[in-house]
């Protein structure tokens, strides 16, 4: 005799099946170049550039380029739960995450570190920083989540996708 599933699990059931179909079908990617490097994310991703966006994104972004020209921009404080991409230089890099691993993307010699910044109410939040001192480049990726894995898993897919222009 076959068990049936309760109501419960069943809509458990099919909101994992719909998270993994979002998920799977992330469609067409784009690239993003900057400073001789690419970077491929999803179409849907906005690219701004980092000159013009002092306070960060709200959707999923990839922001390139120089800095914005002041760090005295008014921010609100606001919860981010996109993923951000900073794809810059020849300006210095933000510090290490932790210990530093040298790793090759594709073939581009990179210093890499990375931190979970922990559970917070809307999910976990990894960081992941990516510098490549041959390119005077860097990437800074933000990535936050439901999940710790389903956060470092989005950075990942981000730096395992750098490659040479």
């Amino acid at each position: 005799m076959r068990q049936r599933l309760s109501p419960t699990m069943l809509g458990l059931v099919l909101v994992a099946a719909l998270a993994v179909g979002v998920a799977g079908c992330g469609g067409s990617q784009r690239s993003v170049s900057y400073r001789g490097l690419t970077i491929d994310v999803p179409s849907s991703w906005s690219v701004n550039q980092r000159s013009t966006t002092p306070c960060g994104v709200l959707v999923p972004s990839v922001l390139v380029g120089p800095p914005y020209p002041t760090k005295t921009a008014q921010c609100p404080g606001l919860s981010f739960r996109a993923t951000a991409v900073t794809f810059g230089g020849p300006d210095p890099a933000p510090p290490a995450l932790g210990k530093e691993t040298r790793e090759s993307p594709n073939g581009v010699p990179a210093l890499v570190s990375s931190r979970l910044s922990g559970n917070f109410v809307d999910g976990y939040t990894w960081y992941s920083l990516a510098r490549f001192p041959q390119k005077k480049a860097w990437v800074f990726v933000r990535s936050t989540a439901n999940t710790s894995q389903a956060a470092r898993d989005q950075a990942d897919q981000v730096l395992d996708s750098v490659h040479d222009s």
